[in-house]
């Protein structure tokens, strides 16, 4: 479930960061791009996250 999550989560923000772009380049008409090690660096942001999010549930329910 976990795993899930974290794949949907690192989807939803790749969604995010991919609006922000297009809004940029419609804004002002120049495009902006993401490297291979952008997309890297947000998975590993998305997934420290996920493991904090579920390390403090976990304290929660007390297990």
């Amino acid at each position: 479930m976990r795993l899930i999550r974290a794949i949907v989560t690192f989807l939803v923000s790749m969604a995010l960061v991919f609006g922000l772009f297009m809004l940029v380049k419609w804004v002002t008409g120049s495009a902006m791009s993401l490297s291979y090690w952008d997309v890297a660096a947000i998975g590993v942001v998305v997934i420290v996250l996920e493991a904090a999010r579920g390390m403090r549930d976990s304290r929660k329910r007390g297990t």
